[in-house]
C-alpha cells in the first residue's frame, strides 16, 4: 500500500509540476480543497506532493496561506551546486528500472549537490520542445542530467550549449558527454558466439524507429555477420516490430514459414523475447532445439524462464559508481568536452542458446 501511495503522491506532483511549468497559475495554487477536488484526490495527498514541489524549489508553502509559485527566472543561488534530472516517469517510480538512478541520485548527495527531478512529459516536448528548452534556459541549474530521453531532447541540449551529461546512447554527432553500455561491443559478441555454434541465418528483432543504442547494435550485429573474417557465409535480416501483439504473430509467421528460417533470433527487447518465445512455444517450435534465442539485455524474469534465455548482465553498482565519477568529474572540471564511457557486461548463455539444427 505505501508504494501505491507513493506512486500516486509522485502522480499529482508531476501533474501539478506541468501546470505550474505551463504557467497556468501565476503566482500561487488554487486554494487547498478546490485543487484537491478538481485532482479528485484527498487533502493529505495533495500535502504530501506539494512538498515534493517544495523541496525541488518550484514552491513555497505557508498553511494557513495560499501555497505560492516560484518563479523560475529567479534562479538558484551560485553557492548551491544543483542538478537538474530529466527522465521518463518509469526511470523515477520503484522498478528494477530505476535503481540506476537511484544510486546515481545518492552518490551525486553525498558529493555535496543538490538534486532536482523533473519528469519528461508530452507536454514539456510540445510545439518542437518549446517548454522544455524554457526549462532549460530559466532553471539555473549548475547542469543536467538527461536520462534515457532520446533523440529530441539531446539535440535542444546540444542548441542550447547546455551543460548536459547524457545517461544512455547520445544522438549521433552531438558534442554531448555520455555514458552507456557498449551496445555495440556486445552485439559484435553476440554474433560471433552465434556463428561459433553453427548459425548461418539470423534475425534481429529490433523496435520500430529505434533509438540511438539499438540502431548501434542492429548494425554492429549485422556488420560481424557480413564480414565475418572465417566468411562463413551468414545471412541477416533485420525484423522492425510495433508491439502490436498481434502484427509480432503476423511477422514472426512469415518469418518462420520461409523455405529457409532463420535459425537464430537476437533480439533488442525484452518484450520482442517474451513475444517471440511464447509464439515459438504456441507453434510448436522448440527453443533451441529449433531456433536460437538471445536477449541482448539481461532480464532477470527472461534467465527464470524455461528454457533461461542468454543475455548480458551488468554489475549494476559498479556501474553506477562509474557513471557517478564520470558525472562528478564532468561537472566539476566544466569541461564541454565530447567523451563517453561505455561499459560491456558480464554475458550469461542460458538454455535458449544451441547448436544449428541438423
Amino acid at each position: 500500500m505505501k508504494l501505491c501511495r507513493e506512486s500516486l503522491i509522485a502522480r499529482v506532483a508531476d501533474a501539478i509540476r506541468e501546470r505550474i511549468l505551463a504557467k497556468e497559475w501565476a503566482e500561487e495554487l488554487p486554494p487547498v480543497r478546490l485543487l484537491a477536488s478538481q485532482l479528485g484526490i484527498s487533502i493529505p495527498t495533495l500535502r504530501a506532493a506539494e512538498t515534493i514541489l517544495a523541496k525541488e524549489g518550484l514552491v513555497e508553502i505557508h498553511h494557513g496561506k495560499p501555497t505560492r509559485i516560484f518563479k523560475v527566472e529567479r534562479g538558484i543561488p551560485a553557492h548551491r551546486k544543483c542538478l537538474g534530472l530529466l527522465a521518463t516517469r518509469e526511470r523515477f517510480e520503484p522498478n528494477p528500472n530505476s535503481r540506476d538512478v537511484l544510486l546515481l541520485e545518492t552518490s551525486l548527495r553525498e558529493a555535496g549537490y543538490e538534486i532536482f527531478r523533473y519528469q519528461l512529459t508530452r507536454l514539456l516536448l510540445a510545439r518542437d520542445g518549446a517548454k522544455l528548452r524554457e526549462l532549460f534556459t530559466e532553471s539555473a541549474m549548475h547542469g543536467w542530467i538527461l536520462i534515457s530521453v532520446g533523440g529530441q531532447v539531446h539535440q535542444i541540449a546540444a542548441d542550447l550549449r547546455l551543460n548536459a551529461f547524457i545517461v544512455g546512447s547520445c544522438q549521433d554527432d552531438l558534442p554531448l558527454p555520455s555514458a552507456d553500455l557498449d551496445y555495440a561491443a556486445i552485439s559484435r559478441h553476440a554474433a560471433g558466439e552465434l556463428l561459433r555454434r553453427g548459425h548461418r541465418r539470423f534475425t534481429v528483432l529490433t523496435p520500430a524507429a529505434p533509438p540511438t543504442g539499438d540502431r548501434l547494435s542492429v548494425q554492429a550485429f549485422s556488420e560481424s555477420i557480413e564480414k565475418d573474417p572465417q566468411q562463413r557465409g551468414g545471412i541477416v535480416d533485420v525484423l522492425e516490430m510495433d508491439g502490436d501483439s498481434n502484427h509480432i504473430a503476423r511477422d514472426l509467421g512469415r518469418l518462420m514459414r520461409r523455405e529457409s528460417p532463420p535459425t537464430a533470433i537476437y533480439s533488442i527487447q525484452q518484450t520482442l523475447t517474451i513475444s517471440s518465445l511464447t509464439w515459438f512455444l504456441r507453434n510448436g517450435f522448440r527453443v533451441p532445439e529449433d531456433v536460437s534465442v538471445m536477449n541482448r539485455d539481461f532480464s532477470e524474469l527472461l534467465h527464470a524462464a524455461i528454457p533461461s534465455v542468454g543475455g548480458y548482465k551488468v554489475g549494476l553498482g559498479a556501474f553506477s559508481e562509474r557513471l557517478a565519477r564520470s558525472v562528478i568529474q564532468f561537472f566539476v572540471s566544466g569541461s564541454q568536452l565530447h567523451s563517453t564511457m561505455r561499459v560491456f557486461p558480464d554475458f550469461l548463455p542460458g538454455e535458449s542458446l544451441g547448436p544449428t539444427p541438423r
